[in-house]
C-alpha cells in the first residue's frame, strides 16, 4: 500500500566506503517504509550541486516532534509508541547513519512539512 516517487539523477559519483553508504541508504529505506502510513508514500530523491551531492528520504506518516527531531541521532533512542512504527527497531539505525555521514564528512539532518517526514544527507562531491 506505499505509493514510491523515485527521482535520482543519473551518473551520480559517490567516493566513500562502499558498504557503509549501502546500510546507509538501507536504513534510510527501511526507516522510511517502516514510519510510512497505511497507503502512504515514500519519496526518495538524489541530485548533485557543483559541491555536494544530496540524498533524502522522505514518508507521509506522524510528524516527528520538534523536541525529539535531534534526539532521534542518538544511540537507543526510540519514538516508535508516538509515531506508529512497524517492524523490530531497537534505536541503532539512524545513530549508525548519522556516524556514517559524519565518516563521510556530510551531514544528515531531518525535517517535517507538508505532510512528510524527510531525512537529508548532504555529503561533498569529488571533482
Amino acid at each position: 500500500g506505499i505509493t514510491f516517487d523515485i527521482s535520482i539523477e543519473d551518473k551520480i559519483m559517490l567516493f566513500g566506503d562502499s558498504e557503509q553508504i549501502t546500510r546507509l541508504i538501507s536504513i534510510l529505506m527501511d526507516n522510511a517504509m517502516s514510519y510510512t502510513n497505511e497507503n502512504g508514500k515514500v519519496k526518495i530523491s538524489a541530485f548533485r550541486t557543483s559541491s555536494k551531492i544530496h540524498i533524502a528520504f522522505s514518508n507521509t506518516g506522524k510528524e516527528i516532534p520538534k523536541e525529539k527531531r535531534e534526539k532521534i541521532f542518538r544511540r537507543f533512542y526510540r519514538d516508535n509508541e508516538e509515531r506508529g512504527g512497524r517492524g523490530n527497531h531497537y534505536g541503532l539505525g539512524l545513530a549508525i547513519a548519522h556516524s556514517v555521514v559524519q565518516l563521510h564528512h556530510g551531514k544528515i539532518s531531518v525535517k517535517c512539512e507538508k505532510g512528510f517526514n524527510t531525512f537529508e544527507i548532504v555529503l561533498p562531491a569529488q571533482n
